[in-house]
């Protein structure tokens, strides 16, 4: 709790000077924040947000990413100052998921 989990994200377009042969421009991007936990939020966010062209590794020319509507600026922290914990239940402890008698027994016996 009280962790600094805020991050600003920014990205930057200007005009592609021959760095590379196909592209018109060239995006910069950068994350500002106090924490490292705040830069992963920030790399996830940046994450969600970049499309690529779904090219096969390995293949002539790679695959191409865009940053659509490029310039932008992203400034996030947590709504709350504190995370409420999420408890999953696995599928096979739910009862009647293998059926009637047919659910694992423990201890298991050896031999």
């Amino acid at each position: 709790m009280g962790m600094d989990e805020s991050y600003t994200l920014e990205v930057t377009v200007s005009p592609n000077h021959g760095l590379h042969p196909t592209a018109t421009t060239t995006a910069t991007c950068r994350i500002e924040a106090a924490t490292f936990e705040g830069v992963l939020y920030g790399l996830e966010t940046f994450s969600q947000l970049v499309l690529s062209s779904g090219a096969t590794p390995g293949r002539m020319g790679g695959a191409v990413y865009t940053l659509p509507e490029a310039p932008w600026r992203i400034d996030d922290a947590p709504r709350f100052p504190f995370r409420v914990g999420r408890l999953r239940c696995p599928r096979g402890a739910r009862a009647g998921w293998h059926g009637a008698g047919t659910a694992p027994r423990f201890p298991f016996r050896v031999g």
